[in-house]
């Protein structure tokens, strides 16, 4: 269904600006916890029910973890592709100019701009991507309540990959989800999700007759206030 897939990429748009926030007396973790958050999604068998019992296992660990404001039990759940999404944009934040931010799409700008509103640039040297993500899902930018309607249906396993159906508020999701083993642990790869959102945040800005730039600046005023919108274009560092 065309309401629920966009629904669900607005949630995965959202979880895109998510590389962004501090917590209020919580040091945020120089890396990746180096243990799973759970034992339930390690790959302890190689027959087919126990692999898809971990991948299932996997996402209720991430939906359980995201809902519950869990930072940490959710970035261990997620690939690393889809926390090196994330990465790559804090050298944008740091250092890139409006048309640089425009050359990589409104969502790495969106996201460019809550990294300057959260982090000063000494420390965006030194947080990882997993951290952010951390960041993000206790800051409550991830589009949890979206992911709350979401329920496993169908998975297939491919070796070391898996693709998982859903219904989405009780209907056909319309999309794949997509999950891969890395060391010994099955994590959620949201990237088949996230390399769409700049194709939500440009439908999004044409149904409300905005150019992408002034839907950015909706986007990021009315989490950060309108009067710091000049500072945040501006680049950390020269």
């Amino acid at each position: 269904m065309k309401r629920s897939r966009d629904l669900l990429l607005v949630g995965c748009a959202v979880l895109a600006l998510g590389g962004c926030g501090t917590v209020a007396g919580k040091p945020i973790p120089a890396a990746l916890p180096t243990t799973a958050t759970t034992t339930s999604a390690v790959v302890e068998a190689s027959n087919l029910a126990d692999r898809e019992k971990a991948v299932r296992a996997t996402f209720d660990d991430y939906k359980r973890a995201a809902l519950a404001k869990d930072g940490e039990g959710a970035a261990g759940r997620v690939s690393w592709s889809t926390a090196g999404y994330y990465g790559r944009a804090i050298p944008l934040a740091l250092t890139a100019h409006a048309g640089e931010l425009r050359a990589a799409g409104p969502t790495f700008t969106m996201i460019a701009y809550a990294l300057r509103a959260e982090f000063d640039a000494e420390r965006l040297h030194t947080i990882t991507s997993h951290s952010v993500v951390e960041v993000a899902v206790e800051k409550e930018l991830t589009g949890i309540y979206d992911l709350a309607a979401i329920e496993l249906t169908d998975v297939g396993l491919d070796g070391d990959r898996a693709t998982a159906q859903f219904l989405f508020r009780g209907e056909p999701g319309g999309l794949t989800l997509h999950f891969v083993v890395e060391g010994v642990t099955w994590r959620f790869d949201l990237m088949s999700l996230i390399v769409q959102a700049d194709g939500i945040v440009e439908a999004q800005a044409r149904e409300r007759n905005q150019s992408l730039d002034e839907y950015v600046d909706t986007v990021i005023g009315g989490l950060y206030g309108v009067d710091r919108l000049p500072g945040l274009k501006r680049p950390l560092e020269s």
